[in-house]
């Protein structure tokens, strides 16, 4: 015969319910690019070119396909990738002038792209990519320029 304490059943429940809530806020944060504009190439994939928060420090590590990107005025310099790039969801905001350069990778968000300002390459061998039905934008101060590179929206695509 098995028995249950329940109290502590319940105990265990409730803190099984409290770190999963706390993981799934982890994976789902934001990041803000906050590269330096000292003249050197910014690669999408370095640590020292994101924070965790809007005023944040940088240092925090490069954005996974669960996380928001945002591209907005805090910085306005150049995003290269060098391997592959995944987000849940890319924003680049008015005041961010700056270029994303995908570099003859992939580009891939999740649920749609936000380009309000700024400029997106996808030279040849590279790809942007949205992989479920949510919409996407194009504003009228953004640019999106594919030489022989990959553009694939899957939902709704608004210019």
């Amino acid at each position: 015969m098995i028995s249950f304490n329940t109290s502590e059943s319940l105990g265990k429940i409730l803190l099984l319910c409290v770190l999963f809530f706390l993981a799934s806020n982890v994976e789902a944060a934001n990041k803000y690019w906050v590269a330096a504009n000292d003249g050197t190439t910014k690669y999408w994939n370095d640590y020292a070119n994101w924070s965790n928060s809007r005023l944040g420090p940088p240092g925090a590590t490069y954005p996974r396909i669960g996380q928001k990107v945002i591209f907005n005025s805090r910085s306005t310099v150049d995003a290269t990738l060098r391997a592959d790039a995944a987000t849940r969801l890319l924003q680049m905001f008015n005041g961010y002038t700056g270029t994303i350069n995908a570099n003859g990778h992939k580009l891939t968000s999740r649920q749609g792209a936000r380009v309000y300002s700024g400029t997106i390459l996808v030279p040849a061998g590279s790809n942007l990519h949205t992989i479920t039905r949510h919409f996407s934008i194009i504003d009228t101060d953004a640019t999106i320029t594919a030489t022989n590179g990959r553009l694939h929206f899957s939902g709704s695509l608004n210019i």
